[in-house]
């Protein structure tokens, strides 16, 4: 069971959901508008929620065109001061997936997924001078299209 202090910060954020919310789609979109063209040019696809779906607006990730343009943006961004992250490791590539033959079932497609997401800094007290930095990176980067 969560602790009565967990509990207390997790009501206030219930209380608070719909200003979070709002926040979050707001960087959200930003993310999404913005490095629309820089995607389409540097083959990375943004995420696309279809008009049916609801979003959680949990992450804001890209999908590079391969793993070492991943690689390269990543380290342009960290080179800045900004760290963006892959997030994913397939599970039969994990120590436990491992020991139960995850080598005997290939997941080509998750393993090419896995190598390429890059999940862009994405938290609720972000500044819109923050994200600024975000985006002017990411679209900067000679990277993404190796």
């Amino acid at each position: 069971l969560p602790s009565e202090l967990l509990a207390a910060m997790l009501c206030a954020q219930l209380e608070d959901r719909d200003s979070i919310q709002a926040r979050r789609q707001a960087l959200w979109s930003r993310y999404s508008t913005e490095l629309a063209g820089w995607a389409s040019a540097t083959g990375t696809t943004l995420p696309r929620v279809p008009d049916d779906r609801e979003q959680s607006f949990h992450m804001f990730y890209m999908l590079l065109a391969s793993a070492d343009a991943r690689e390269a943006l990543a380290a342009h961004l960290r080179a800045h001061g900004v760290l963006a992250v892959f997030h994913y490791v397939p599970l039969h590539r994990t120590p436990m997936g491992a020991r139960h033959g995850g080598d005997r079932f290939p997941c080509p497609v998750t393993d090419d997924i896995a190598g390429r997401l890059l999940r862009l800094p994405f938290f609720t007290q972000m500044t819109d001078d923050e994200q600024a930095t975000v985006i002017g990176l990411v679209r900067s980067s000679s990277a993404a299209g190796r």
